[in-house]
């Protein structure tokens, strides 16, 4: 309603995961300094977790398919967050405006936030050290 462009849905973790915490975000989808709407994506009831890490170590692509195909149901649902307008010093600092909007999901998730990226947790999984998310 009223945007002049059509909506993009951008994944700023650069991943989807199964965690209960958020991911130090990407800058990309913030450096135009334009208003963005946060979108929490919420999975429940599945037999299978769908955004499940395929890190080392874990289950392959294919059996994480195999799951998905082999549950009675998948169910997922969308929370559109009010349009976040940067201020002037965000629009300056695509960082300061991506650890603020990382911020308003995380209160809405009710997750903590995690300076570790996608990258991090990857390499964590290779070590077969640790939680990926302390």
């Amino acid at each position: 309603p009223g945007y002049a462009t059509p909506r993009l849905a951008i994944f700023p973790e650069g991943t989807v995961t199964q965690a209960h915490s958020l991911t130090r975000f990407r800058t990309g989808a913030f450096l135009a300094g334009a208003p963005v709407q946060p979108l929490c994506i919420h999975y429940s009831g599945c037999g299978t977790d769908l955004s499940t890490l395929n890190l080392a170590g874990g289950p392959s692509d294919a059996v994480i398919f195999l799951r998905m195909l082999t549950s009675i149901s998948n169910y997922v649902s969308l929370e559109y967050l009010p349009v976040y307008e940067p201020s002037t010093a965000e629009k300056r600092d695509p960082k300061l405006y991506a650890n603020n909007v990382r911020r308003v999901m995380a209160a809405a998730l009710g997750y903590p936030t995690s300076e570790h990226t996608y990258e991090d947790l990857f390499l964590q999984g290779n070590t077969g050290g640790g939680s990926y998310y302390e």
